[in-house]
């Protein structure tokens, strides 16, 4: 927490980000500690997949600027070949 909270933000640690975040209680704007500033359309966008601001998406917003438009959840890689035929025989009983 900054050592003069400015009236109307509301500060904490973000694990996730691994640094100091203030919110804006009234405008919803999102200021981080590495100066990277997400708007209340970007937000409500992170969330509709995110429950917080992934550490990832941080990353390239920090680099590249720019704003959010959209999100999407990131489906679950496919599987291997390896790991198809794993699952194929999974719950039998090994015969070697």
């Amino acid at each position: 927490m900054p050592k003069n909270p400015k009236p109307g933000w509301e500060y904490k640690y973000s694990e996730e980000l691994k640094q100091e975040i203030a919110y804006h209680k009234e405008t919803g704007w999102v200021f981080c500690e590495d100066r990277t500033k997400y708007s209340p359309k970007e937000i409500a966008e992170i969330k509709k997949t995110q429950k917080n601001i992934p550490e990832k998406i941080h990353k390239i917003k920090n680099l590249f600027g720019g704003e959010i438009v959209k999100t999407e959840k990131v489906k679950d890689k496919p599987k291997s070949k390896k790991e198809e035929s794993e699952d194929k025989y999974a719950g039998l009983p090994e015969i070697w």
